[in-house]
């Protein structure tokens, strides 16, 4: 990492703001943007919620394109309306905007996925890639409380800002934007209620205890 990137990355955890997910990718599409949807069907949020993420980018950008490896889940968005595709059959199109909300910590070859989806990028595009803080205040109290964090037993990896920074240069993929995210949905239970609270006073003290963060990519010069 150049100096100069060090310096950038230092300054956006100190000064970043804390953003909903879908506010903070939202706010960087415009209408006129053809955009890819990475991972669109498995978003953790039911479809029939207005949180879910790939219907607020449909009422955004015209040019709208979901792609997923779900076949059953895929046929049912067809159904509903929506152009989503399988992995296999994504042409050559390239995209101005390619989201991937909270799917790179599923991937067993992030390498292998990043440089994938590159190559659908148009010249000067961006990626915009949202994923959970390993270092969460959340994190912290579930091994104090549960004695283990909370892991998606689908997650594949972990990665925070200087790593995925570290992964996406290696890709030839500079950092352009960056944000911490809030929680992504309301607590389900009355304990993870408590924890998200006690989070919430943590993390707006410390930001490296924020529980998800963002970035956005161009390619490389």
């Amino acid at each position: 990492m150049t100096i100069a990137r060090e310096r950038f990355l230092k300054s956006k955890i100190v000064t970043a703001k804390i953003l909903e997910k879908n506010q903070y990718i939202i706010n960087n599409l415009e209408a006129k943007h053809t955009v890819l949807d990475v991972g669109c069907v498995g978003q953790a949020i039911d479809i029939n919620s207005q949180l879910w993420l790939h219907k607020e980018l449909a009422e955004k950008v015209k040019d709208l394109t979901g792609v997923d490896i779900e076949r059953s889940g895929i046929e049912k968005l067809k159904k509903l309306g929506y152009n989503v595709l399988h992995v296999d059959e994504l042409s050559e199109k390239n995209f101005d905007v390619i989201v991937m909300g909270d799917i790179i910590e599923h991937i067993s070859n992030l390498e292998e996925f990043l440089l994938f989806y590159k190559k659908r990028l148009k010249k000067h595009g961006m990626i915009i890639i949202t994923t959970p803080n390993p270092f969460s205040f959340r994190q912290i109290l579930n091994i104090l409380l549960f004695k283990r964090p909370f892991i998606n037993i689908e997650h594949t990896c972990f990665l925070d800002p200087y790593t995925l920074i570290e992964l996406s240069q290696r890709c030839g993929l500079e950092i352009i934007d960056f944000s911490w995210i809030y929680e992504h949905a309301p607590a389900k239970t009355i304990t993870s209620g408590i924890i998200h609270s006690i989070s919430k006073i943590f993390f707006k003290l410390r930001k490296y205890y924020s529980p998800n963060f963002g970035i956005i990519l161009a390619k490389a010069n």
